[in-house]
């Protein structure tokens, strides 16, 4: 691996190798590094351009560095794998075919040099020695030796390549791509032990999958906070065999689960642990395996996931008065709060509504309140409305989505349950 200026520094080489052979072979001709727009052609000297003009990642190792993290920090030094692009461009007098033997003697050069070597690479650091701005430079220890490749452009790619230099006439030219340039990081990592003792476990693999989540009671009966509900599917039962709803995990007694069936009582497996609203359901089979005479749990095996919506439950108690008057308005409307008992518990990140709907018939109309405050102690939720007309309302919350649940006095008549009523 290289520090930073391994770029600079294959520049650097490859400048001199092309220097050694055109200011032999051309009388009066040199090497520059930078813009080929930026060389004079008033100057009539015969002159080799040399233009890092992009640079892209290695296909092979690009991704030989991941992970560079771990949950404890940087467990090894970030690394980049690049391949560099140069356009060679010949600048002289065409009547004396300058650019051609520039060409000639360059081509020449770096076949000869296909790999640059250590001294190859010393003697381009040397080149920049005043300023000495590569003598740091680690190039010549990288195990992989950098390599030059004379690559062939179509006329559409050149045309691409040319347009980004206006200032410059098309020229006799050539591309090269050296590759590979590893470069590292040059931070503080923090290297793991190796392993001591190195352990095989061979398990059948058996994942567990739910296919339904009903109400015991049936599909139809909503779920709420204290129901009972049954999960069914395939490989359900193992030992032991976890739950997870919401990201709450319990572990499951052996008498309630079957390889296809799992009975679950949210109000006392998962008591005061679950919001209400959209929830997902996962079953897990943990793994324990034997580390350094330690039996350690590991994820193990994890089922699909399957949503359920927890419905909130509501009470309106009838004394004191749910509904709270604090001014009563000329037309004959009401501002105050309504206060209602609320499981399970709400959290500040939800969203809360309360829709309420005449009782009276349905043309009667409703509201919705959306200012709500939450007393944990008390379990109740309070509302402030703003000119409602007097009368009752049949009352709902809405929780994430999730609606309480309405009640019939008979399968024919309106909902009657819960409501309140507004002075």
């Amino acid at each position: 691996m290289s520090n930073f200026l391994a770029i600079g520094a294959v520049t650097a080489a490859i400048e001199k190798i092309i220097s050694q052979s055109v200011t032999g072979d051309v009388t009066g001709s040199q090497v520059e590094v930078g813009n080929p727009s930026d060389v004079s052609s008033a100057s009539g000297i015969p002159t080799v351009n040399l233009f890092l003009f992009q640079v892209t990642p290695n296909a092979q190792l690009r991704n030989m560095n991941v992970p560079t993290r771990g949950s404890s920090g940087l467990m090894r030094r970030p690394q980049v794998a690049l391949d560099l692009h140069y356009l060679v461009t010949f600048h002289g007098n065409h009547a004396n075919l300058e650019p051609e033997r520039l060409m000639g003697s360059t081509v020449v050069a770096l076949e000869a040099h296909p790999v640059l070597t250590a001294s190859d690479i010393a003697d381009g650091i040397s080149a920049y020695a005043s300023p000495s701005v590569l003598d740091t430079s680690d190039l010549a220890d990288q195990l992989d030796r950098v390599r030059l490749t004379q690559q062939t452009l179509s006329i559409e790619e050149l045309t691409n390549l040319w347009t980004a230099f206006p200032d410059a006439p098309f020229l006799t030219s050539l591309i090269y791509t050296a590759s590979v340039v590893l470069m590292e990081a040059q931070v503080s990592a923090r290297t793991p032990y190796p392993v001591s003792t190195a352990a095989l476990y061979v398990r059948t693999f058996q994942q567990p999958q739910i296919d339904t989540i009903k109400h015991e009671d049936g599909a139809s009966v909503p779920i709420e906070h204290d129901s009972a509900i049954v999960l069914r599917g395939s490989s359900l039962r193992a030992t032991p065999t976890v739950v997870s709803i919401d990201g709450v995990e319990v572990t499951m007694s052996a008498s309630v689960v079957r390889a296809t069936r799992i009975d679950v009582d949210l109000g006392t497996d998962f008591a005061g642990l679950l919001p209400a609203g959209v929830l997902i359901v996962r079953v897990r089979h943990p793994v324990e395996m034997d580390q350094g005479g330690v039996a350690v749990e590991h994820t193990g095996f994890t089922s699909n996931s399957i949503p359920i919506v927890l419905h909130p439950t509501i009470t309106v108690a009838s004394s004191p008065d749910p509904v709270t008057v604090s001014q009563s308005n000329s037309d004959g409307t009401s501002d105050g709060t309504i206060t209602i008992g609320v499981q399970p518990a709400l959290q500040a990140n939800q969203d809360v509504r309360l829709q309420m709907n005449g009782a009276a018939s349905p043309s009667q109309g409703g509201y919705q309140l959306t200012e709500w405050s939450y007393s944990e102690s008390a379990q109740e939720v309070t509302f402030n409305f703003a000119n409602v007309a007097s009368g009752p309302y049949v009352v709902r919350l809405y929780v994430d989505g999730a609606e309480s649940v309405l009640t019939q006095t008979s399968p024919d008549d309106l909902y009657a349950m819960p409501t309140v009523e507004v002075p």
